[in-house]
């Protein structure tokens, strides 16, 4: 799915968050976006869900104007900081929870959750509760039920960030793995300076609701657009 974004502009409390960002994705790729905290990173992944509308502008996913399209026909999975997961249900039916809502048969959800339950190797835990388990293995269930709709988009809001250095690299490394293994267009926010340069065929650095640059890891180390750039980036 690709991504095209036209002078899309946002304001909350008379505070502009994005200020006209034009923006292309192609499809197929992970893309990281970069900035200081309230630049503006969020917002943008947030109006591209359909969770915020904006007050400017419009986003086309594949070639369709999204201004009149459902949160559930955009194709979209969307994996938060906090895992959002349900404490009441168990991991099976936490990841089985967005096919549900589409009433599909029983033997396809059961199909569908038991096979993305063992791409996150979660087999002995898929009757525990979210309690139960750990910050790796919950932000493992929350990238399950994000990718058991088989979405054509995956929007990542600092997925990784609540977590210990350790199980950080290793989800970043299932990340890559699996984004090989099953390629969709994925956006990528992040704090982390080390993970967007590992994960991201781009780059976008956003300061103050604009975009500063774009370019690959080589092309902002080596020649940064603007002072801020220049001087935002400690890698």
């Amino acid at each position: 799915m690709s991504i095209l974004i036209e002078n899309l502009s946002k304001s909350f409390n008379n505070q502009l968050i994005l200020n006209q960002i034009n923006l292309e994705i192609q499809t197929g790729h992970l893309v990281s976006v970069i900035g200081p905290s309230g630049s503006g990173k969020s917002t943008l992944l947030r109006i591209i869900a359909g969770f915020e509308p904006a007050d400017k502008g419009a986003v086309w996913l594949n070639g369709q104007k999204t201004t009149k399209l459902s949160i559930q026909n955009r194709q979209i999975g969307f994996v938060f900081q906090d895992y959002a997961l349900f404490p009441n249900l168990t991991i099976f039916e936490n990841i089985a929870f967005g096919l549900r809502q589409h009433q599909l048969s029983f033997d396809f959800i059961e199909s569908r959750v038991k096979e993305l339950i063992q791409l996150v190797q979660l087999d002995k835990q898929q009757y525990q509760y979210p309690f139960q388990l750990s910050g790796g293995q919950k932000q493992r269930v929350a990238f399950a039920r994000a990718l058991v709709i088989e979405p054509k988009l995956l929007l990542l809001d600092e997925p990784f960030g609540a977590l210990d250095l350790k199980v950080r690299r290793e989800l970043r490394e299932w990340l890559y793995l699996f984004h090989n293994l099953v390629p969709m267009t994925t956006v990528l926010v992040t704090h982390d300076q080390y993970e967007a340069f590992e994960l991201g065929d781009e780059i976008i650095v956003f300061n103050s609701g604009k975009i500063e640059q774009i370019g690959l890891a080589s092309e902002l180390k080596h020649h940064p657009s603007t002072p801020f750039v220049s001087n935002f980036l400690y890698l």
